[in-house]
């Protein structure tokens, strides 16, 4: 999913004087003032060394939030008044009536199972859900967050969470009776799943969380699968945790447990960062309670591993900077390579079907998927109906109907489709259209797709993809985004925000930065560890490109970072203000010198680097901008977004940054967006992040206006 889309829907353009319209940020109709921000340090916590030192602390915690939340209210208030305020919210509702109404559906016979609008729905009865979060749940928050069905497609297990919290309780229900059973396991770390995997068709496994306190610590570090039969209602024992027979664990590890369809081998995976350790155990030593794991491709750096056919699918990252895609044998006895990534095609996941196992790649900001013959001989390329992002979390099978797939897939004119792929290798739309709540089509996107290149130190060309009105012209107020970290890339998929950003007369460009994926794993390792500083020369190359091109102009630029991408947003704002107007961080890594103090900063260490070591730490503190504003000759105006409940960014890094920035008063601008239920993200209901996008436009169009 695109960063920038917050599951956001989008559509069309319905003649609203926003749309297509430059010339809207030019109305004299901006907010007045802006309260400013200003920490209070309790009286026992003030450190001289240090003076934000209590922000960290987990005593002081609920103190912070109230100051974060008290200012975000005052600042909230300011912004609203504004006409381009109601300006924002009108472009972005304009997409509503297109949001993923088939995310994530399930073909059963004669039916389909799918979520539509924090529900679940039987294709047959779409207007009573087969269950609703809030039928078993109090809380004003309750959120479905992932599902999954028995081997019969009988029974649906559904993770059920509160608020962002990355921590639900998993509910069984029966589909046929649409009795939902009376107990529930957990508590779960869902990990962008339901957090349960089916075992047969009475048992299965879930994610049992270490804690549930974010304050105390990170629930997925130490989480451990746990045996959990469905219809007694009882949990059994820890089947992939740290003491697991053949597991070998270190600090940080996350752990993943998966089955493929048809098969009769369980694989764990051990997740640090970057690359996973992988074993596997049959099924029946599972449900045994004792297996014996065994590792897979201890040698190699693994970015996935899916059993297929008594075989392992491998797909690698090689020393050369390249993806690899291996077959092996479950026991040891010979390893076959089937392709390698060359240029910007790089291999990242597998999934098997049945009879046929599918291999997904990137080959630059398009996705593309390949078929394994049943042979196993060679991979085949699928044509899809069009170029775009895929779902990969989306894939499921067609039940009664061997080999047969469902996924969701977009591109920057499309909106998010389910595909249905056949054993075959054929893929088309499937046929849904009686379920879709939205309007047809025809006229969404009304935004062209340019991608051009900014060449960057040492003479390297920085892809940039751009979205701008269709039939405009330069300057254009512009938003650049980007991430930098992890290989991960932003696709060419439909992106509502930047959509509504172009209504209201603005560009929004992703810069493809050393640290993502669009050139493969080399691209990856150009910045991979503690020197983040390669990224931030490309993104501020993207911004100078933009101004030579006559599509932008210096400090009508925005830079956009949200995660790891606060690596890279924030040091581009600080040393280049002349070109640079503004950054929007939102949930981002901003001090990294302190990561290992939040809750799963052990596992960011491949990635981000070890502070703990004086080179490293050096390195490192280029790209943090809590440091880098202690000293900086201006600061640059910035807003900052986070939500309470994150797991895996700590919301006292953008306060941190907040802090320092305000007591150097030094004329920028410094706002917060905290919400108490977000969490890895910026606002958890589609309102609240709706709202959070609208005060970024509506502050952003007021500093760019004439």
């Amino acid at each position: 999913m695109n960063i920038r889309s917050f599951f956001l829907p989008a559509a069309l353009c319905l003649g609203l004087p926003v749309c297509g319209i430059p010339g809207a940020i030019a109305q004299d109709i901006g907010y007045s003032s802006l309260p400013k921000v200003n920490f209070v340090a309790p009286d026992a916590a003030v450190d001289p060394s240090d003076p934000d030192r209590w922000m960290i602390e987990p005593e002081h915690r609920k103190t912070l939030n109230k100051q974060l939340l008290d200012i975000t209210a005052r600042q909230d208030s300011a912004l609203r008044k504004s006409d381009r305020f109601r300006e924002a919210v009108s472009a972005l509702n304009v997409y509503d009536q297109y949001g993923q109404d088939f995310a994530y559906a399930t073909l059963l016979q004669g039916d389909a199972l799918l979520a539509m609008g924090g529900a679940l729905y039987l294709q047959s009865n779409q207007f009573e859900p087969l269950f609703d979060p809030y039928s078993i749940s109090e809380a004003a928050s309750a959120n479905i967050s992932g599902y999954s069905l028995s081997p019969s497609g009988k029974t649906i297990a559904v993770g059920v969470g509160e608020g962002g919290a990355e921590i639900a309780d998993v509910w069984f229900v029966d589909i046929k009776t649409r009795e939902i059973l009376d107990h529930q396991a957990g508590p779960v770390v869902v990990g962008g799943d339901s957090g349960f995997v089916w075992l047969d068709g009475r048992k299965g496994a879930f994610r049992k969380a270490e804690t549930t306190d974010l304050v105390a610590g990170d629930p997925s570090v130490g989480a451990q699968w746990t045996l959990y039969d469905v219809r007694a209602g009882k949990e059994g024992a820890a089947v992939f945790a740290e003491g697991s027979n053949g597991v070998e664990v270190e600090f940080g590890d996350w752990f993943g447990l998966w089955t493929a369809a048809g098969e009769d081998y369980v694989l764990g995976y051990l997740w640090r960062g970057n690359y996973v350790d992988s074993y596997v155990a049959s099924i029946e030593d599972v449900l045994s309670g004792a297996p014996d794991w065994t590792e897979l491709a201890a040698s190699r750096s693994l970015r996935d591993v899916e059993v297929w056919d008594g075989q392992a699918i491998l797909i690698t990252d090689e020393p050369g900077g390249e993806s690899g895609v291996y077959l092996a044998s479950l026991t040891g006895n010979g390893v076959t390579r089937l392709a390698t990534g060359t240029g910007s095609l790089s291999y990242l996941y597998a999934s098997a079907h049945g009879p046929v196992a599918y291999v997904f790649a990137r080959d630059g900001a398009d996705h593309v998927l390949f078929r394994l013959r049943e042979d196993g001989s060679q991979m085949e390329l699928i044509e899809t109906p069009f170029e775009g992002e895929i779902d990969f979390g989306s894939f499921a099978p067609v039940y009664g109907e061997p080999g047969t797939v469902t996924f969701d897939m977009s591109s920057t004119d499309r909106p998010w489709r389910l595909m249905r792929l056949e054993p075959d290798g054929q893929a088309a739309l499937a046929d849904l259209t009686n379920l879709s709540m939205k309007q047809p089509d025809s006229g969404v996107g009304r935004a062209r797709l340019d991608v051009v290149f900014a060449a960057s130190d040492g003479g390297r060309d920085v892809p940039m993809s751009i979205i701008a009105p269709e039939g405009g012209e330069g300057p254009y107020p512009t938003l650049i985004h980007a991430y930098g970290s992890y290989g991960e890339t932003t696709m060419n998929g439909w992106n509502p925000s930047a959509l509504a950003w172009t209504d209201l007369g603005g560009l929004q460009a992703e810069c493809h930065v050393r640290g993502s994926g669009y050139f493969g794993p080399q691209w990856h390792l150009a910045a991979i560890g503690p020197d983040k500083t390669a990224g931030t020369r490309d993104l501020i190359a993207c911004a100078e490109r933009l101004v030579e091109l006559g599509l932008s102009e210096p400090r009508k630029i925005a830079v956009i970072g949200a995660s790891a991408g606060g690596l890279v947003a924030g040091p581009a704002a600080i040393e280049r203000p002349d070109l640079i107007g503004a950054a929007i961080v939102e949930f981002g890594v901003v001090n990294p010198l302190k990561g290992l103090e939040g809750p799963n900063g052990s596992t960011q260490i491949d990635e981000f680097g070890d502070p703990r070591k004086p080179d490293h730490a050096q390195l490192m503190r280029a790209s943090d901008s809590v440091e880098l504003s202690r000293d900086a000759a201006a600061l640059p105006d910035i807003f900052l977004c986070v939500g309470f409940q994150d797991s895996r960014v700590p919301h006292w890094m953008s306060a941190r940054l907040a802090a320092v920035m305000a007591r150097r008063d030094l004329g920028n601008d410094i706002i917060f967006h905290a919400d108490a239920e977000a969490g890895h993200s910026c606002g958890y209901y589609s309102r609240d992040q709706r709202d959070a996008l609208a005060k970024q436009y509506t502050w952003l169009l007021d500093k760019f206006s004439d």
